[in-house]
């Protein structure tokens, strides 16, 4: 779970996937390609190493953490977001129904019609209710570490009663994550998935310490949740609005592999320098929405066929971004700085032999900007989103998990505070 680890994995899921479409996109990449490649994954690697030898990393025996106790919620709580987030759920429905211009013959074909607008038009969905989501995210992502935490901690019961007990902690994650296939896209199972698997990693080492290595055992089980994760991910397609007729292999392959045959294209047919327009499009659009810039920036990239013939979309790994804007010099810097904030986080995570509120914010913050670092090969999601509005969602994130930990509802329904920790 180290982030270069994941961030080398990402891209070696990339390679295998353009490996397997070699004859059918006309794959021939170039030297330059490879080399910014290998330049961008090494740099990262050397930033993470310096932040570890700077955070001064070191692996914790299990002697030396905390007893990790269970942690209730009451029941009024999880009912309470379960609520919020189902009615978010509606409006939201309500929102894409009227940027689509209606109800169309399909749901699959009035989700595309949104996709578009939403992508490459002004058109935006109601500022109000993007607040609104954000708080369904914070709630569902503090609510699971519940889950997690609980299912990890009491060795007397057997998993899978473990497991049904704590079932009802999921259920505002769950309604979250239908939440987000109504805006179109599925990254947000993505970075659910990573999430809950970096916070089993973390509540397993909690338990045994950060010196005990995993089991082969471990790595089927990971291949076997990859493999329905794959099944999920293609047969939610439709429902988000892709209109896509491939096969599962097709399909696949395409969105984790098309990345590298598309930067090829990139980097040998154009070259053009925006200093910033593609790296940091977050921080321009909140410019724009506060009145000190004078045109929006869209985050979505310029779509190309493979020399085939074939439609590869627009994924170009986030290292083209980069590039783009500043050149061999800009991928160095900015992997190195990603590498340095990932591996630094990483580092300060690995030293919790305690758990309160402030600490469980930093670990939820750092498992949902994860899926970043994996996903890289195709996209980058971490600096393009950097701007207002993520820097609120991180503050209402922190206000979540304060309610969800440490406010009770007594006996005579009296709201009271309390310290959490664990």
């Amino acid at each position: 779970m180290a982030p270069s680890v994941l961030l080398s994995c990402g891209y070696l899921i990339a390679c295998v996937s353009c490996i397997m479409n070699i004859e059918k996109w006309g794959v021939d990449l170039h030297f330059n390609t490879c080399f910014i490649l290998v330049l961008g994954i090494m740099f990262f690697g050397v930033g993470e190493l310096i932040s570890r030898a700077f955070f001064h990393d070191f692996n914790i025996h299990s002697n030396e953490m905390s007893q990790t106790r269970r942690i209730e919620v009451p029941i009024s709580f999880v009912l309470i977001f379960s609520a919020f987030n189902l009615v978010v759920m509606v409006l939201y429905y309500r929102e894409i129904i009227s940027i689509a211009g209606g109800m169309l013959a399909t749901f699959n074909e009035t989700m595309n019609e949104y996709r578009q607008a939403y992508a490459y038009t002004d058109v935006r969905v109601s500022t109000i209710l993007v607040q609104l989501t954000k708080i369904s995210k914070g709630s569902a992502y503090a609510f699971l570490y519940v889950f997690m935490n609980n299912v990890f901690v009491e060795d007397g019961l057997k998993k899978s009663r473990r497991s049904v007990e704590n079932i009802k902690y999921l259920l505002p994650t769950i309604i979250f994550l239908l939440q987000t296939f109504l805006k179109g896209g599925r990254l947000n199972l993505i970075m659910m998935l990573v999430a809950a698997l970096f916070l089993g990693y973390f509540q397993w080492h909690r338990k045994v310490g950060w010196n005990c290595k995993f089991s082969g055992k471990f790595f089927k089980h990971l291949i076997i949740i990859f493999a329905i994760f794959i099944i999920v991910f293609y047969y939610t397609k439709e429902f988000v609005g892709r209109q896509n007729t491939d096969t599962l292999i097709d399909y696949i392959t395409t969105y984790f592999g098309g990345s590298f045959q598309l930067l090829d294209q990139y980097m040998n047919e154009s070259f053009h320098t925006n200093y910033g327009l593609e790296s940091f499009p977050g921080i321009l659009q909140s410019l724009y929405k506060l009145g000190l810039y004078n045109d929006y920036i869209h985050k979505s990239l310029e779509f190309r066929f493979t020399p085939t013939g074939i439609y590869l979309g627009n994924i170009y790994t986030g290292i083209r971004r980069f590039y783009n804007d500043f050149g061999y010099i800009g991928v160095v810097f900015m992997q190195f700085l990603y590498g340095f904030l990932f591996g630094g986080v990483y580092t300060h995570i690995k030293k919790f032999r305690t758990m309160n509120c402030k600490r469980v914010f930093i670990v939820t913050a750092y498992d949902t900007m994860l899926f970043a670092v994996i996903t890289q090969a195709m996209e980058d999601h971490f600096w393009i989103d950097i701007g207002l509005g993520y820097i609120l969602e991180l503050l209402i994130f922190y206000i979540c998990i304060k309610i969800i930990f440490e406010w009770k509802i007594d006996s005579e329904f009296v709201l009271k505070r309390h310290t959490w920790k664990n």
